[in-house]
């Protein structure tokens, strides 16, 4: 995760082959959730030990102490004032497809591997489509600005073809009769996953204001969590290639 989605498509698919080879499921549990634990020594390098090693301040009075629920309360404050945006058909219209570009992205490529197993295919290929899909990510986020600049700095046109092209690759990878055709779909797949996820910020910055972005995403959120909890259990019961 410190390195980038992007990476992680790329490493992910053979690390745990490799892991699931030589230890077998419950040793790639184990030995992946120590490769997460190095996360925080990882950390140490942007926060430095000595920065975290300041002495705490502590309250001497009451009323100090209730100075510092300031910042809870500011917190609440804004995500209250946040909810108001949902009155807005703009914000609703933006945050609701991509909270199911999200969600079926990440059931989708996460049900890969089972899937294509389940159909005959090995798990090296699940992991070269994979792959496939996290290189042509890569490289779709790299030429983004210059999509961009062809568009006179709109990203509204960049989104809608990324909306539009994560059905077509899906349909392509479900009827693909041979592990060339699903790769081909994957790739295409990771180059809408990225025209989608980079245009959303800009897109949200074009249509309100930049002070907006964080305020719609917070509401975009919410929509995430709502279809995540109900495309879910569906997509987990009825989705197969």
């Amino acid at each position: 995760m410190i390195l980038g989605s992007s990476f992680n498509m790329l490493v992910v698919p053979y690390l745990l082959l490799y892991l699931h080879a030589e230890f077998g499921f419950r040793g790639a549990i184990l030995v992946t959730g120590g490769v997460c634990l190095n996360q925080i020594p990882a950390s140490m390098v942007f926060h430095p030990v000595k920065w975290h090693s300041k002495k705490p301040h502590h309250c001497a009075t009451v009323q100090e102490r209730d100075c510092k629920t300031d910042h809870l309360r500011a917190v609440l404050e804004a995500f209250i004032s946040n909810l108001s945006l949902l009155k807005f058909t703009r914000v609703v219209v933006i945050s609701l497809p991509f909270a199911v570009y999200f969600t079926g992205v990440v059931f989708t490529s996460s049900y890969i591997p089972f899937v294509m197993q389940s159909t005959g295919y090995t798990l090296e290929d699940s992991a070269y489509c994979l792959t496939i899909m996290g290189i042509f990510h890569i490289m779709a986020t790299l030429i983004h600005p210059c999509l961009s600049f062809a568009f006179r700095g709109s990203h509204f046109p960049i989104m809608a073809v990324g909306y539009g092209s994560l059905p077509v690759a899906l349909v392509g990878f479900i009827h693909g009769t041979n592990i060339h055709v699903k790769a081909a779909s994957m790739a295409f797949f990771g180059m809408s996953m990225s025209f989608v996820g980079v245009s959303i910020g800009p897109v949200i910055a074009e249509t309100f204001d930049a002070s907006m972005v964080l305020r719609v995403l917070s509401i975009n959120g919410i929509f995430d969590t709502t279809a995540f909890l109900i495309i879910g259990p569906l997509t987990g019961s009825s989705l197969t290639f």
